[in-house]
């Protein structure tokens, strides 16, 4: 088992309200991914003509978005002066 990082509470101590927005952060990004997954899908098709898709490397990079700067809920716009 990975341990947890430093700063980041147990699921079990988060209050209903602190439960309801990762639940709603978890599926905003896995909505994300679901949309990513597809284009990508698509742009993997058009390599699939002769001649394109044999020599080619896809290297697929992802970060969940656990960002510390923002705190433990994000930020809705990083521009803005706390």
């Amino acid at each position: 088992m990975v341990p947890r990082n430093a700063g980041v509470p147990k699921w079990t101590s988060a209050s209903g309200n602190e439960r309801r927005l990762i639940a709603r952060l978890q599926a905003e990004f896995a909505g994300f991914l679901d949309h990513f997954d597809a284009q990508t899908g698509r742009r993997i098709a058009d390599f699939r003509r002769p001649g394109l898709y044999d020599n080619d490397v896809f290297v697929v990079l992802s970060d969940e978005f656990a960002s510390m700067e923002d705190g433990l809920t994000g930020a809705v716009d990083r521009n803005t002066a706390r």
